[in-house]
């Protein structure tokens, strides 16, 4: 299987229909983009945009007002933590209950 360079007569025909059929004007194209510009350019569109934008600033105002206020250049919170005394272990009982682990008593059955 040989393999066709891409500059064929075939290829160079097809191109040059194409592009002639590409400038050719298009009546039905021209009378479809001139009826979708003469709808958008209605008096409800611009309405619908105004509406849409002052939904959208009055929703940017509630949030604004609604949110408490901060200073731009605020300090960090200082958070401060309290440390926890270790708890103090009579030796008394440490002996106790290492002779329990010893004998091999479990302390919780008593």
């Amino acid at each position: 299987m040989t393999d066709k360079p891409h500059d064929d007569a075939l290829t160079r025909q097809c191109r040059s229909t194409l592009d002639r059929a590409a400038h050719l004007p298009d009546a039905e194209l021209d009378a479809r983009i001139r009826g979708v510009l003469a709808r958008q350019r209605t008096p409800q569109v611009y309405r619908q945009r105004w509406a849409a934008g002052g939904l959208a600033l009055a929703a940017g105002l509630a949030a604004v007002l609604w949110l408490p206020p901060r200073p731009a250049i605020a300090p960090a919170p200082v958070m401060h933590v309290a440390q926890a005394a270790e708890p103090q272990i009579d030796p008394e009982f440490l002996e106790d209950m290492e002779l329990l682990a010893v004998m091999g008593d479990d302390p919780h059955d008593i």
